[in-house]
């Protein structure tokens, strides 16, 4: 992955791996507090894993009133923490690309078994829009791999992404939303950032292609 805080052009590669529902933590009936980082994917009670991938948290019972915070970092070094309630047997994803997590805390006793995992879908970081700048245009090119079997959409917010919350309210591109091929797409909203997000995923990469118009001319390469 290609990131770099002071250009707005932005090459960025995104991969993904098969699903793993308890990788980062084991199936267990736990007590409120710290979960243990004890699945397949973890290494000395610590989660580093340099694709990113979305967590996943498996409820066994109701966990809809119990709260789950999770906090790590993504590929960009950004902290998030996410405050998540559980699900009612069934599974909630945390649409965050963790790539390592430093603690997950459960607020009160599980009702069943829960663990947490991660899930084949992913996203690039936020890549921040420059607003300062007199051209607001922005040019987006998404490239699929050749063979890939996945499914992408081009994804923005105007919530902030410098904090440590990550952004809830998120838009898709009305171009480029659940495709599988490669395509462009251009954008003239007052967005504070965008990213690519796998919404499946089987085999294959994306790269993700940002242009920011500069001050002197909105013009983008190949147009």
């Amino acid at each position: 992955m290609y990131y770099d805080k002071q250009n707005w052009d932005q090459s960025i590669l995104l991969e993904s791996q098969a699903a793993d529902p308890d990788g980062i933590s084991l199936a267990s009936t736990y007590s409120a507090g710290e979960l243990p980082l004890n699945g397949a994917l973890t290494s000395g009670g610590s989660y580093t894993n340099n694709i990113g991938n979305f967590i996943t948290i498996v409820c066994g019972g109701d966990e809809t009133a119990n709260i789950f915070t999770i906090t790590g970092k993504d590929q960009a070094g950004r902290t998030w923490i996410v405050n998540s309630p559980g699900a009612n047997a069934g599974t909630v994803t945390i649409d965050v690309p963790f790539v390592t997590i430093s603690s997950i805390v459960m607020e009160d006793n599980a009702a069943g078994n829960v663990s947490i995992g991660i899930s084949a879908q992913n996203a690039t970081v936020w890549i921040p829009i420059d607003k300062r700048r007199q051209y607001l245009m922005l040019g987006m090119d998404v490239y699929v791999s050749s063979g890939a079997t996945l499914n992408y959409t081009v994804e923005y917010t105007r919530q902030s992404v410098r904090g440590d919350l990550p952004p809830t309210r998120i838009f898709a591109d009305a171009n480029l939303a659940a495709e599988t091929a490669s395509g462009y797409t251009s954008q003239l909203e007052p967005w504070t950032a965008v990213r690519l997000r796998f919404n499946s995923w089987t085999t294959g990469n994306a790269v993700f292609e940002t242009q920011q118009a500069d001050d002197m001319h909105s013009s983008y390469k190949g147009y």
